[in-house]
């Protein structure tokens, strides 16, 4: 929560990369296995904190 613009940029491709692998998995009819549909929830909460939290101040 305390780290730059860049940082959280980066945090936020690497969730969205994660996620989009998950997506096609399932779309292609392959098994998402329990971890990676929790890890894809706790992803879209991490996201939906991050947006909101965009602007906190450093300290």
């Amino acid at each position: 929560s305390k780290s730059d613009a860049l940082g959280k940029a980066i945090l936020t491709l690497q969730l969205f990369w994660f996620m989009l692998q998950v997506v096609v998995c399932s779309s292609t009819c392959l098994a998402v296995t329990l971890i990676e549909l929790d890890t894809v929830c706790m992803a879209v909460l991490s996201l939906l904190v991050l947006f909101l939290w965009w602007d906190k101040p450093l300290r």
